[in-house]
């Protein structure tokens, strides 16, 4: 079954580098235009512009990201809160996900609630790699084997480092226990990435960064090849 909910982000440490204790607020404006929108191992959406927001002071963090396909009149919308704290390589926080099509409310109430789902989530930037983990604990969680709230959980490692003139970035995702939001029976390692950047020099004051990503997903038996552009005002 062929999930339809939430996005990106994967959203636990890859705002931490605005989340550092400023003395002023800090803004970003971001948007990458992809090929495929894959999260956390699984395709959520074909071609698809992905922009994002991103608010920073002394620690604390709010990013409001979204997704929306560009290949179909009908394709669904989504919409993530995030809200966190990032002190010293640590961060934590929940985030509000949201995703629907057509005529679909965002406002949380009783007949829009299962367009929501909330995720807590702690994570750690060592340096050399990062992990995290993330929990979902209301909204529309997946089921464990006992068709109970399954508290649908992910762990990730990332390892940025640099080769042969690309930046690249190394992940590695695995759900703990089973849940049908991931679609695991058990203890499962959904995500396997690689993803490579490169600037593309357009003139001599810009320059267009260019993304390929490799994805496996070794539990469900899936493989995805990304591309796309990354627009950001950020440094």
């Amino acid at each position: 079954m062929r999930k339809q909910l939430l996005t990106l982000l994967a959203v636990v440490l890859t705002t931490t580098t605005l989340a550092q204790a400023q003395d002023k607020p800090e803004a970003n404006i971001n948007a990458d235009i992809a090929s495929q929108y894959i999260w956390r191992g699984m395709e959520l959406g074909r071609a698809s512009i992905l922009p994002s927001l991103e608010l920073g002071w002394k620690g604390l963090f709010f990013t409001a990201d979204g997704a929306i396909g560009i290949t179909a009149s009908d394709a669904e919308r989504e919409l993530n809160l995030t809200l966190g704290y990032s002190i010293s390589g640590l961060s934590f926080g929940v985030t509000d996900y949201w995703s629907g099509t057509g005529d679909d409310k965002y406002i949380y109430r009783r007949h829009t609630r299962h367009n929501h789902v909330v995720e807590g989530f702690v994570g750690y930037d060592f340096g050399i790699f990062s992990a995290s983990w993330q929990t979902m604990f209301a909204g529309r969680d997946g089921y464990n084997t006992n068709e109970k709230r399954a508290y649908s959980s992910y762990v990730e490692l990332k390892c940025p480092f640099r080769f042969a003139t690309c930046d690249w970035v190394a992940e590695v995702g695995v759900v703990p226990y089973a849940t049908t939001y991931y679609e695991t029976k058990g203890f499962g390692v959904t995500n396997v990435t690689l993803r490579a950047t490169k600037a593309l020099p357009i003139t001599d004051r810009f320059s267009l960064p260019l993304f390929a990503q490799l994805t496996a997903n070794p539990y469900n038996r899936y493989g995805y090849m990304v591309f796309g552009i990354t627009l950001s005002t950020g440094k």
